[in-house]
């Protein structure tokens, strides 16, 4: 390389590098280089107005030219109001700069000088780092006296503090299963949908069925060990692997079925790749896929057969391809079959239909012919719009589809192929339900592809202008890249809850009373029996309770007490049973006295002090809460955990969360008017103790009861109403 080239390769470089700085690692400066071109943008919702020179989809930052910035200024005078933050990029890695850093106290003591220090470099305390007690997390805005490496550096050369981390934005890369390929890139599709959340819920089950109407599927692939003995649509009798034949007259297996099904439920076993939901079973509906006159007769007697004998869902990476006759030609026949899975399979619940959106550049048929088909779209590696991928009104999701690793069945060996195309994202919406449903059962079409549609991250570069009833959408992407942990985790809390609708206590001194429960519109059904029972009943100072059922959607439990005082909060759990030797066909995983569903509920129906204790509960201006032992000032253990929400009488008013710093709540009322409040403790999703008697009054009154200015009649009558009070408030009662 001569002079000039080497003179100019530092001119670039010394144009594109700032200064170097530095970051303190155990008491060392360690020296870095930042991008002078580029900066990270923390915002209050995912990135979707500035183009990302690179970008973590459906987070709340993204890496951007510098001049994208400079540009927006200009435009609007003041950058976007939800911004939270501008921070620096690493050089040259282009690695994001954290709006966090995190500073170590040298003990418990130097709370003030932390609290001191974030107020005058405007900077926020966030929280003490869970488990690591003398660690903080601070954040940086922009009203700080630098960004956050800055500030993580001049924290620590005040000489207050054991040590400090920037808060590096690592890139790790989530190794949550032992497949070869996975610490490749030919399972990015895996990654890009977010399987690894999904699996720390469920990898699927045997007893959650997926058909593949496709051109069969080879049950002797070694990633394939779940394969039923399936339908052939073409002769009525068992599945077939079709071939096809060449110019030169040589065989062939037809692979595209067995490359779906891999994408679907390959297994985890360690030799490979792995499917969406690798722990289902897979059930093949075969058929040739080409043209002939009964086609639609044969795929139209394939789907039904599919949920008569059990399919969940059915999968279907096949349509018209969007030939001349795109919007004349239609199928009443096949059409009707479709209707029929959706509404009658699942024994009523549906069984669920995705389609391929095709690969023409509009939706093929049948995709388009059923608002209820989830009907599935294409990206490729650069989480773009992949080119071809039908798109369109009836479109709702897209998935990868380019590059992916696809199982192969190739005479008797066991191949892995690269697969492309809207075939091949439909599997991946397939296996997602697949997942949903294994957690939760009871989800109908409807449900399930409102779930679905409603969780996914919006594509960068992808305008969604259009409102659509599952949110924001795009022709092009749908309601965007479906995000499997996001979506089994939703299907998860859609699980039907009991709910602690009223509770009554006796207008006497006995312990005890009656919890009416209320199952939230999942109304029992009449060939089964609810058994309930109280989860750790010895704890609870229960001596017995009975159980009334009222019609199969309220039920009326009587509590008695065993005369130790005051019954704490407790579990109740109901439990769906078979009444009887009932056909199992009735209801999902019925047969005999087997267990159906079970839930579970939180009562709090009475409320013991051992651990907590209000510092004054009739308020004017803020109450104090801090966790003490009953009757003591003391302070005992940690309280990070804890937070406080106040009811009127009708709905939840306040929450208030603990301070990091001081380990107190301290909650203002000034902004609330006079009358009852109820006040419950919450703890880890429990309510650990609850005081209806908070009374606030800021009016002027005639005398002074116990410290606190109010009239005393007023007061008197207000302690007589608690005492006789039958019922504590519906809303206090749903603690889960």
């Amino acid at each position: 390389m001569n002079v000039k080239c080497i003179l100019m390769s530092l001119f670039v470089w010394a144009s594109t590098v700032q200064a170097q700085t530095y970051y303190y690692y155990k008491g060392k400066k360690i020296g870095i280089a930042l991008d002078s071109t580029k900066c990270t943008i923390f915002r209050d919702t995912p990135p979707l107005l500035l183009r990302s020179a690179g970008s973590d989809i459906g987070k709340n930052w993204n890496v951007v030219e510098k001049d994208s910035i400079k540009i927006l200024q200009a435009r609007n005078s003041s950058l976007p109001s939800d911004i939270l933050v501008i921070e620096p990029v690493l050089f040259p890695s282009e690695t994001p700069v954290s709006r966090l850093f995190y500073v170590k106290l040298k003990s418990e003591c130097d709370t003030l000088f932390l609290k001191t220090f974030a107020e005058e470099n405007g900077c926020k305390v966030e929280r003490q780092v869970k488990q690591m007690p003398l660690w903080y997390a601070l954040s940086t805005s922009l009203h700080s006296a630098g960004n956050s490496i800055e500030m993580s550096n001049r924290c620590f050369e005040a000489g207050r503090v054991a040590d400090v981390d920037p808060g590096f934005m690592f890139d790790f890369l989530p190794n949550c299963i032992d497949e070869p390929a996975w610490n490749t890139n030919s399972l990015w599709n895996l990654q890009a949908i977010n399987c690894c959340d999904a699996w720390d819920i469920t990898k699927g089950d045997s007893n959650i069925v997926v058909a593949v109407l496709d051109t069969g599927v080879d049950p002797n692939h070694v990633e394939l060990p779940r394969v039923l003995d399936g339908y052939d649509a073409m002769t009525g009798g068992k599945t077939n692997v079709y071939y096809k034949v060449d110019a030169n007259h040589s065989k062939y297996i037809k692979y595209h079925g067995t490359i779906v099904a891999g994408m679907i439920a390959a297994a985890q076993n360690g030799k490979y790749t792995s499917g969406i939901s690798p722990n289902v079973t897979l059930l093949p509906i075969s058929h040739n896929l080409e043209s002939s006159e009964t086609l639609s007769e044969e795929l139209a007697t394939g789907i039904s057969w599919a949920w008569r004998n059990g399919a969940h869902i059915i999968n279907n990476s096949w349509g018209d391809r969007a030939g001349v006759y795109y919007d004349v030609l239609h199928s009443a026949l096949l059409e009707e079959a479709i209707h029929d899975a959706m509404n009658e399979g699942r024994n009523g619940f549906g069984s669920i239909v995705t389609f391929a959106s095709g690969n023409h550049n509009s939706i093929n048929y049948p995709a388009y012919a059923n608002d209820s088909i989830i009907c599935v779209g294409s990206i490729n590696q650069s989480f773009q719009w992949f080119e071809g991928s039908g798109y369109g009104e009836k479109l709702d999701v897209v998935a990868p589809g380019g590059q992916l690793l696809g199982t192969v069945p190739w005479y008797e060996g066991n191949v892995y192929s690269d697969a492309s195309g809207t075939s091949f994202a439909c599997p991946h919406v397939s296996g997602l339900a697949a997942l949903m449903l294994t957690v939760n059962p009871l989800l109908n079409v409807e449900q399930l592809q409102a779930t679905i549609d409603s969780t996914c991250v919006k594509l960068d570069g992808y305008g969604y202008g259009i409102t659509y009833p599952y949110g924001s959408w795009n022709s092009k992407t749908g309601y965007g890249l479906i995000d499997a942990g996001r979506a089994v985790q939703a299907a998860k809390d859609l699980l039907p809850q009991l709910k602690v609708s009223e509770i009554i206590r006796y207008n006497d001194r006995r312990v005890g009373g009656w919890v009416i429960l209320d199952v939230m519109g999942l109304k029992v059904p009449e060939i089964c029996d609810v058994e309930w029972t109280i989860a750790n009943q010895d704890m609870c100072n229960i001596e017995s309770y009975t159980v009334e059922m009222v019609g199969r959607e309220y039920f009326i439990m009587e509590i008695k007490g065993n005369g130790l005082g005051v019954i704490p909060p407790f579990d109740v759990e109901a439990k769906y049973v078979m009444n009887g030797n009932v056909p199992s066909t009735k209801i999902i995983g019925g047969g005999g006295k087997k267990e159906v569903y079970s839930m579970r509920a939180h009562v709090p129906i009475g409320f013991s002090l051992p651990y907590y204790s209000l510092e004054g509960n009739i308020v004017s201006q803020e109450l104090t809460i801090k966790k003490s032992i009953k009757g003591t000032k003391e302070k005992v253990g940690d309280v990070s955990s804890l937070r406080v929400e106040i009811y009127s009488l009708q709905n939840k008013v306040k929450t208030v969360e603990v301070d990091p710093l001081s380990k107190e709540i301290k909650i203002s009322v000034s902004d609330l008017p006079d009358g009852n409040y109820i006040l419950n403790m919450v703890e880890a999703g429990r309510v650990v103790f609850a005081a209806s008697d908070v009374y606030k009054r800021q009016r002027e009154c005639g005398s002074t009861t116990r410290g606190y200015c109010v009239n005393a009649d007023e007061y008197r009558r207000f302690c007589l109403f608690l005492f006789f009070a039958s019922v504590v408030g519906a809303k206090q009662s749903d603690a889960n």
